[in-house]
């Protein structure tokens, strides 16, 4: 299998339990894996015959957009939708950090990552 992997995009976003969080909102950041098979790719040398990773930015931008209480539950819409978008793709993997967190520890982040 191969992969096309978009890494590090940033969002500010207002994903989490705590009202706080849902009203100032936070730093994000998401990287999403797609595996597929580049058979035939090379062949054209044309974006449509393969998969835009601008079409994935928009995606997980627009899914970012929609406020929810847990990041698990952001990153599985957005592995489910790029796995309906893309036909050719056989799985997505998903990473989402949340930075500072408001938790009593001092940490840099916490993320979740989910396959489809």
């Amino acid at each position: 299998m191969d992969k096309v992997e978009v890494k590090g995009m940033r969002f500010h976003a207002f994903h989490g339990c705590h009202p706080a969080e849902q009203k100032v909102g936070g730093r994000f950041d998401v990287d999403v894996t797609l595996l597929l098979d580049f058979e035939g790719f090379e062949r054209s040398d044309e974006i449509e015959s393969t998969l835009d990773y601008v079409t994935v930015m928009e995606v997980v931008s627009e899914e970012m957009k929609a406020p929810k209480k847990l990041i698990e539950t952001v990153a599985a819409h957005i592995g489910k939708r790029l796995k309906a978008r893309f036909e050719e793709v056989s799985e997505v993997e998903v990473t989402v950090r949340k930075y500072q967190p408001p938790v009593k520890h001092e940490l840099e982040y916490v993320s979740t990552t989910i396959k489809v």
